[in-house]
């Protein structure tokens, strides 16, 4: 899960939408009672959307959310902490989670996807690529837990001219490098040479194959630069260095071959490489940012101020330390909110104004850096960043 899948869920205005997230298990046999739990709350979103009163939506969302359910109960076995799954009568997704979510089941007309942003943004983000032929693989990093990625080319496989396909889901590159196929089920014969003259040598199709990792490599980096692990035998890992338009994201390299590790041993092999390196970048990018808006004078610090200018549509980047959690109430005023100590109750009362803040700002096409505690002392441990300052607007700070 990337900005690209939150943001495309996000986009959604759909009814109905269904949105469920349960916690899952890493090991037997806990893992059994979780092919149970999917069933229960499959079950659960079935009858809620069997009784709304649009029949053609609820049909086809109800279509949807099956055959994603199947398909998760298909694959159960794999480490994961959490699952989520979102369909509507024009979208079907499901995501496995490196980190826990608590079971929810919800039918609204957009997905609920606060649980999923927040948990995203406080994960020290990373990719980890496995330069392989049979096939090439990405993983993506969520501090020391690797997620494979099946989507945007990935899994990719290579192959010569008249070998079979490989039968597990992925993308065939044929030695034209550019032309790209799906297998089909129990592998079909490709065609000899694939317009290639007899002396094409195996080194042109394996060039051909490492741009094609680059390709797929760069639509999903589309969405949010994240630093990378290379993982291959130095022959390979050459190839990739020589062709890539990445380079300047790779963060570290794991030699050897890796080709069918599992993404727990990966994980322990390449997080060691990239976590200061994650840390570091995250705390550079934010420090070049928090000062730029103190010299533009387009940075609000403190929650109260924070909050008001998220909700007024104008915050661009929020910078929070890792531990900062608050409670809060609405104030009289429009966008005020007022701090609470730890003993006030009521169904007024924000439980966690530092998440739902989180949120608003990624809503709006903004984004959020986590950054260890102590790093904003002098800004209340909280910034905002500013699309655009109101008339007299300065840097404003606000108890935290």
């Amino acid at each position: 899960m990337n900005r690209g899948d939150l943001n495309e869920l996000l986009s959604v205005q759909d009814f109905p939408c269904v949105s469920i997230t349960m916690p899952a298990h890493r090991t037997a046999p806990d893992v059994r009672q979780d092919v149970i739990r999917l069933k229960n709350v499959v079950k659960q979103a079935t009858e809620m959307v069997d009784a709304l009163p649009d029949r053609a939506g609820a049909a086809a969302t109800l279509a949807n959310l099956l055959r994603v359910a199947s398909e998760l109960e298909a694959e159960y076995g794999t480490g994961r902490d959490g699952i989520a799954i979102f369909a509507s009568p024009n979208v079907a997704r499901r995501f496995e989670l490196p980190f826990p979510v608590p079971e929810r089941v919800l039918v609204q007309r957009s997905f609920e996807v606060h649980d999923l942003l927040v948990a995203v943004q406080r994960s020290a983000r990373w990719l980890c690529l496995v330069l392989a032929e049979k096939p090439a693989r990405m993983f993506h990093g969520f501090d020391d837990h690797l997620v494979e990625v099946r989507g945007y080319g990935f899994p990719l496989f290579y192959g010569l001219p008249g070998e079979l396909a490989e039968t597990a889901e992925g993308t065939v590159v044929s030695p034209r490098g550019r032309e790209r196929e799906r297998p089909h089920p129990g592998g079909h014969p490709r065609t000899p040479n694939f317009g290639f003259e007899p002396t094409t040598t195996r080194e042109e199709y394996r060039k051909h194959f490492v741009k094609s990792i680059d390709d797929a490599l760069g639509q999903y980096l589309r969405f949010e630069e994240l630093p990378i692990v290379l993982v291959g035998v130095d022959r390979q890992v050459s190839f990739f260095k020589e062709a890539t338009r990445h380079g300047s994201l790779v963060a570290g390299i794991v030699n050897g071959s890796y080709d069918t590790a599992p993404a727990h041993d990966l994980a322990a092999l390449a997080w060691p490489i990239v976590q200061s390196k994650v840390v570091e970048r995250q705390r550079d990018r934010a420090a070049r940012e928090l000062d730029a808006a103190i010299k533009q004078r387009k940075l609000v610090t403190g929650l109260p101020g924070a909050w008001k200018a998220a909700h007024e549509g104008r915050g661009a980047h929020l910078i929070v330390e890792t531990s900062l959690q608050a409670r809060a109430r609405m104030g009289e005023g429009p966008g005020d909110i007022v701090l609470l100590d730890g003993g006030t109750t009521g169904p007024e009362v924000i439980e966690d104004v530092v998440d739902d803040l989180c949120e608003a700002v990624l809503r709006q096409g903004g984004d959020v850096t986590f950054v260890p505690d102590g790093a904003l002392g002098e800004h209340g441990r909280i910034a905002l960043t500013l699309r655009y300052a109101l008339p007299g607007e300065g840097v404003t700070t606000a108890a935290a």
